[in-house]
């Protein structure tokens, strides 16, 4: 059964020339940027929860697991650590109610990166390893645990991931298709006008009025489109047309929830995956080939770097004092190649700054710096730096008489090669027996044939709530309740020197504020998901029903909380000491209520409910 389940996932689901080091090469990379993201947000978490709590246990707990999510980026006893964070960020989630589908979605992440051992390149341990001292040993030993994966086991982890994606996908539109929002195909719509849920909800609400119908169609496209996705993901999978598919619409939609939506490390953990799964780093048809001063310390250390992230070989390097007939051959002199750096690639010549353009537009992890070379060669600076270097590099960097060019010319390799574990053997047999309870609690039948069964349905229900800890959710997300969560709002003003100030939480018009001023990662959570998942988010969905009696609900009841916390944080965050006065403005408007081709402006328009002034003293 096994072996045939193999077959299926190697010969047909992920039949591509996958290579196994290139493979490892873009996980180890891969593996270093997520872990830069989920350090982020953990470290925003944690500067809410000094600022609310002072240093508590959870603190502690905290900053721990920070120093265990920063050893899984720099790769230090990866295979440990990253069963580590696994174990840990649910936990961190449960513990400062801060829970989120992007949590979610990165332990199916990091379950991938466990299962193909994301440590073996850029990693500290492989840099420990091959020094050869005290702990080669340790780390080796500690690899061997999953070991590393032949082509088999690499297809074999990416499958698991993305059977776990699209389960929870497949689930979230069982709950989409009973939606109205969904069935009326304005989801879409109401969602880029939805100033809460869209980062840039006002152009929308613009184009709306310039392009009458524009969203309409969009909408409908992408309500079917997306539905097409969720619901076909695994079957599509199975046909050359229907993977195409998948992976493009799957990339279409991740980069427009990062560049248009506010949904926190949501869409950098989606993107990270689907590079995982479907971005395989095949061997070049041609090579770009470097000719380089193999005597000059600058022009091998560049030549070291290269190598060292060259994860698809797309570079093949080539020392002057071995390839005499193959610059003559161009008409090229020794002084030339040497004072400026020459490479051939598909029959082009290409020499120094235009040589450094291909090196870094061709290699999948360079390519994030190509804009700011053009941009030097558009502009000159790049090519004038690069030969004001290349004319005093010895000075620079002196020379060696002796080549060292076998140290480029060495092919690197694992430094574990067991692929057949244990560990991966459990992760594979728990995830199998997870993921069946998990179809089977989720349907109509197994509610009904249990309904009257306490101990099953106990079971059932524990099992789903516990679900996410393990990487299995059904999402509920962009249903009525989220598209309803820009018609009300509250804002919060500080008095400062005899001056209104809107506290950069909710903007005016119901829009999300950064409350740093800045927003590197794009998270769109106020700088914390403490106060985005663990405030604001809950406001906003009690508010809909609140906002029927918005006295009560703000003087008695969860809106009373959540004036308190925000206020009790900005009060501890700007370090007062002595009485501020604070003014409370709820608004209300009918902003989701879309209909297709029905331009209503009138829907935004806002109406205040509420409004109160509090003096606030710690």
């Amino acid at each position: 059964m096994l072996k045939r389940i193999d077959y299926i996932i190697s010969n047909v689901l992920f039949k591509d020339n996958y290579i196994c080091e290139n493979e490892l090469r873009k996980a180890g990379l891969l593996r270093i940027l997520a872990g830069v993201i989920i350090f982020v947000r953990f470290f925003e978490i944690l500067v809410s929860q000094i600022h609310l709590y002072g240093y508590t246990n959870a603190t502690y707990f905290l900053i721990a697991s920070l120093f265990a999510i920063a050893m899984f980026t720099i790769g230090f006893l990866t295979p440990i650590v990253n069963l580590l964070v696994l174990i840990v960020i649910p936990i961190l989630d449960a513990k400062l109610v801060t829970n989120t589908l992007g949590s979610t979605i990165a332990i199916n992440l990091l379950i991938v990166l466990f299962l193909i051992n994301s440590g073996q390149f850029y990693s500290l341990d492989r840099v420990l390893f091959f020094k050869k001292n005290k702990f080669s040993n340790w780390i080796q030993k500690v690899h061997m645990l999953v070991g590393a994966p032949d082509l088999l086991t690499l297809k074999r982890a990416y499958f698991l991931g993305f059977i776990l994606y699209a389960i929870s996908s497949l689930f979230a539109l069982l709950l989409h298709v009973e939606d109205p929002h969904w069935l009326n195909a304005v989801t879409v719509r109401a969602m880029l006008t939805n100033s809460f849920l869209c980062k840039h909800a006002f152009w929308f609400r613009d184009l709306e009025v310039l392009v009458p119908g524009l969203l309409d169609v969009l909408s409908i496209i992408g309500v079917i489109f997306q539905s097409c996705f969720q619901i076909l993901m695994i079957p599509l999978l199975f046909f050359k047309f229907g993977k195409i598919f998948i992976k493009i619409w799957g990339f279409i939609f991740f980069v427009t929830s990062l560049f248009f939506l506010s949904l926190s490390y949501l869409p950098h953990i989606e993107l990270i995956l689907w590079i995982i799964l479907f971005c395989p780093l095949h061997i070049p048809k041609e090579r770009i080939r470097i000719l380089y001063d193999d005597k000059c310390n600058l022009c091998k250390q560049a030549m070291r770097f290269f190598k060292w992230i060259n994860i698809n070989e797309i570079y093949e390097f080539l020392p002057v004092s071995q390839n005499r007939q193959l610059y003559e051959k161009y008409s090229l002199t020794e002084a030339e190649v040497k004072t400026y750096m020459v490479g051939f690639y598909k029959g082009k010549i290409l020499k120094g700054y235009d040589l450094y353009l291909y090196i870094i537009g061709k290699n999948p992890a360079l390519m994030i710096f190509y804009p700011v070379f053009f941009i030097g060669k558009i502009t000159l600076i790049g090519p004038y730096i690069y030969n004001l270097v290349a004319k005093n590099r010895y000075k620079l960097m002196d020379r060696c008489e002796i080549s060292f060019d076998d140290i480029l010319q060495k092919k690197s390799s694992f430094f574990v090669y067991n692929s057949n574990t244990s560990a991966s053997r459990i992760v594979y047999t728990f995830y199998f027996i997870c993921i069946l309870l998990f179809i089977s609690t989720n349907n109509g039948l197994f509610r009904t044939v249990f309904q009257s069964n306490a101990p099953v349905t106990s079971f059932a229900v524990s099992f789903k709530k516990n679900c996410r800890r393990i990487g299995i959710e059904v999402p509920v997300v962009f249903n009525n309740t989220d598209l309803s969560m820009g018609d009300s709002f509250m804002t919060i003003k500080k008095r400062v020197n005899n001056e209104w100030r809107l506290l950069p939480i909710t903007g005016k018009n119901g829009e999300r504020l950064n409350y740093m001023n800045y927003d590197i990662l794009l998270f769109t959570n106020h700088n914390s998901d403490m106060l985005y998942f663990g405030q604001t988010l809950k406001y906003r969905r009690a508010l809909i029903n609140g906002i029927e009696d918005p006295v009560k609900f703000h003087e008695y009841g969860f809106g009373k909380r959540h004036i308190d916390f925000l206020i009790k944080y900005d009060y501890a965050v700007t370090k007062e000491s002595s009485p501020v006065e604070y003014k409370l403005e709820v608004f209300t408007s009918r902003s989701s209520k879309v209909e297709l081709f029905k331009n209503d402006q009138t829907r935004h328009s806002l109406m205040k409910v509420y409004e109160k002034n509090i003096i606030y003293k710690n």
